[in-house]
C-alpha cells in the first residue's frame, strides 16, 4: 500500500514540474531505507531538471554529498562550475596545497593509479601512471615507457631504470644523436644552456651563436671533466683529440703517454704529422714539420723550413743533414759550408764515446795546468800509413789504423770509445809529435854542420900547409 501510495504521489509531481519550475518552488522526495519492495532503478523526468539549484550538494554513488556541485549541460560535465566547456570540467577556488587541493584525484587499491588519454588512432594511446611500490610517475605511449619521475626529484627521458640526475636522456639505437635539441628562428641570436651555480654565482655556457659557431663560455675560466674522466674533442663523430686525467694530450691515439702525443694512423709517403708552420705564401713558408717519408719503411723525417726551403732533416736512424734538400749518407752531414777567411776553427773530437764538435781555443785564458809535454815523439816515426776502404760505405781512403798508434805507445793521439777500445787517431795533434822531432832534427843538423865546418877549416889548414912546402 505505502509503495502504491508513492507512485501516485511521484506522478502527480511529475505532471507539476513545468508548474513547479516556473514558480521555482521547491519539491522533496524522500524515501525510505531500507526500502519494503528494494532498491530503484529509474528515476526520469520530463523537460528540464533542476537539483539543489541554491545551495546544497549533488551526490552520485555517495549517500554524503558534502559540498560538491554537478551540471550536465549539452553532454558537457561541469564539476564546481555551471558553465562546463569541454566534455568534464572540474573548476574549483582553492590552492597552494598540493595533493590535498588538487581538482582531480584518481585512487586505486592495488598501489598503480592510471589515466588514459586514447585519441582513437593506432599506437596512440597515452597513459600516465604513478606507483606507489616504486615511488614512479611513468608516462606511456601504448606500452611503451617514454618518461619517469622517480622519487628524488629526478627525470628519465628514453629509459626503463632510474635516472641517474635531473635530467637524464636515454637512446639505446645504435645510430643517431642522443640529446636534447634547442631550436629558434631568430638568426641573430644563438641558443644557448646556461648552467648555473649559485653558491659561487659561476656560469656555464654551452651552445652556438647567431652565425652557427660553436661557444663554450665559463665565468671562472675553466673547462674540466667530473672525478677521474678525460675531455674529449671530437667532429664527424670521430675522436680527434684527447686530454687523459694526468694532463697528457693525446692527437690520434686515446692512450697518450707523454705530455704531448701526436699520431698518424694512415700516413702514407710524405704525410705532414704535425707541423708548426707559417705558409703565408711559397717564398716565404717557415716552420718545423714531423712527416713520414716512406709508408714502406716509416722512416720518418724532422724537416726545418725557411723561405720554402729545406734547412735541415733528421731521418729515423737518426742521421742529421744541415744544407741541401736530400737525406744524409750518415750520421752528420753538413752542405754548403763557406770556404772564406776565419781564425776561428771548429773541432770534432771524441769524448766519453761520443763525439763533440767546438771552437778549438788556444788562448791561456781557457787554459789551466800547463806543463811541458814529456813523450817519446820519435815514436811517430814507427807507424805507417795504410790504404784501406770503409766497411760501412765501401769507399777507399788513406789514413793511420788507431790500433797501430795504441801499440806503438802513442796514447795520446789515440780517441778510445767508452769501452776503452780505440777508436779514431787524433790527425791535428800528429802535428804536434813531427815539429818535435823535426826541432830535434835541427839540433842534430845544427850540430853537424858545426862539425863538418869545423873539418873544412882544418883541412882548408892542412892544404895551406901542403901548398908553402
Amino acid at each position: 500500500m505505502i509503495l502504491k501510495k508513492f507512485f501516485l504521489c511521484l506522478s502527480f509531481i511529475l505532471l507539476l514540474m513545468p508548474f513547479l519550475a516556473r514558480a521555482q518552488e521547491q519539491l522533496t522526495i524522500t524515501t525510505y531505507y531500507p526500502s519494503p519492495y528494494g532498491s530503484y532503478n529509474e528515476l526520469s523526468t520530463a523537460s528540464n531538471t533542476y537539483l539543489a539549484t541554491s545551495g546544497g550538494s549533488v551526490g552520485i554513488g555517495t549517500s554524503n554529498p558534502g559540498t560538491a556541485k554537478l551540471a550536465v549541460i549539452g553532454g558537457n560535465v561541469g564539476i564546481g562550475t555551471t558553465t562546463p566547456q569541454v566534455p568534464l570540467h572540474i573548476s574549483y577556488a582553492d590552492y597552494g596545497n598540493p595533493g590535498s587541493t588538487s581538482g582531480l584525484r584518481v585512487s586505486s587499491t592495488n598501489g598503480e593509479a592510471e589515466i588514459q588519454l586514447d585519441p582513437g588512432g593506432a599506437g596512440s594511446s597515452w597513459t600516465l601512471s604513478a606507483n606507489d611500490d616504486s615511488n614512479l610517475f611513468r608516462i606511456f605511449q601504448d606500452t611503451t615507457e617514454r618518461l619517469r619521475i622517480d622519487d628524488n626529484g629526478n627525470v628519465g627521458i628514453g629509459m626503463t631504470t632510474n635516472p641517474e640526475s635531473l635530467l637524464h636522456v636515454y637512446n639505446s639505437a645504435s645510430s643517431g644523436v642522443v640529446g636534447m635539441k634547442i631550436t629558434r628562428t631568430n638568426a641573430s641570436y644563438g641558443n644557448v644552456i646556461n648552467f648555473f651555480n649559485s653558491a659561487n654565482n659561476n656560469h656555464f655556457y654551452i651552445g652556438q651563436d647567431g652565425t652557427g659557431m660553436a661557444a663554450f663560455v665559463q665565468d671562472a675560466g675553466i673547462m674540466a671533466t667530473w672525478s677521474l674522466k678525460p675531455l674529449i674533442f671530437a667532429t664527424n663523430q670521430t675522436e680527434r683529440v684527447r686530454i687523459k686525467e694526468d694532463g697528457n694530450v693525446g692527437i690520434g691515439t686515446v692512450n697518450p703517454t707523454s705530455k704531448i702525443e701526436v699520431i698518424n694512423p694512415s700516413g702514407t709517403s710524405m704525410t705532414s704529422v704535425a707541423r708548426i708552420y707559417n705558409a703565408n705564401n711559397a717564398a716565404n713558408n717557415n716552420g718545423l714539420l714531423v712527416e713520414t717519408a716512406s709508408s714502406s719503411n716509416n722512416d720518418y723525417l724532422i724537416r726545418g723550413i725557411a723561405a720554402g726551403t729545406q734547412r735541415f732533416v733528421i731521418t729515423q736512424p737518426g742521421y742529421l743533414r744541415i744544407g741541401g734538400s736530400g737525406n744524409p749518407g750518415g750520421k752528420f752531414e753538413v752542405v754548403g759550408l763557406d770556404a772564406g777567411p776565419g781564425t776561428n776553427t771548429v773541432t770534432c773530437s771524441l769524448v766519453g764515446g761520443a763525439y763533440r764538435f767546438y771552437q778549438s781555443a788556444s788562448s791561456l785564458r781557457y787554459k789551466d795546468k800547463i806543463q811541458d809535454l814529456k813523450e817519446d815523439f820519435y815514436k811517430i816515426l814507427n807507424v805507417k800509413p795504410k790504404s784501406f776502404v770503409f766497411k760501412a760505405s765501401g769507399i777507399p781512403d788513406i789514413g793511420y789504423i788507431a790500433e797501430d798508434f795504441d801499440e806503438a805507445g802513442l796514447k795520446k793521439l789515440v780517441a778510445y770509445n767508452q769501452d776503452g777500445q780505440p777508436e779514431s787517431v787524433k790527425y791535428d795533434k800528429i802535428s804536434l809529435y813531427i815539429i818535435e822531432v823535426l826541432k830535434d832534427q835541427q839540433k842534430v843538423i845544427a850540430r853537424l854542420k858545426a862539425e863538418n865546418e869545423a873539418l873544412r877549416q882544418r883541412l882548408e889548414n892542412i892544404e895551406n900547409k901542403i901548398a908553402q912546402k
